[in-house]
């Protein structure tokens, strides 16, 4: 029978929070920034290469927002 491996370091829950943290923040912002952007352009009728601005627009966004998370977690 298999044996319950023993989580005996309480910290990797914490880096566990971590990365889900930084993983649903990333894609939560990413996703809003395009269908924002999807929205403006059926909206003012754009051509939908603009979609790619919004795509990098949430990238931009979702990297800084991991980047706070970081500063944030270690304390700088």
């Amino acid at each position: 029978m298999l044996k319950k491996p023993k989580i005996e370091d309480p910290e990797v829950f914490k880096y566990i929070g971590l990365i889900t943290e930084l993983g649903l923040s990333t894609a939560i912002v990413i996703v809003i920034s395009v269908l924002i952007t999807f929205y403006i352009i059926r909206a003012l009728n754009l051509n939908t290469y603009f979609l790619t601005f919004g795509i990098l627009i949430g990238l931009i966004a979702g990297y800084f927002n991991a980047y706070r998370i970081i500063k944030k977690f270690y304390g700088k």
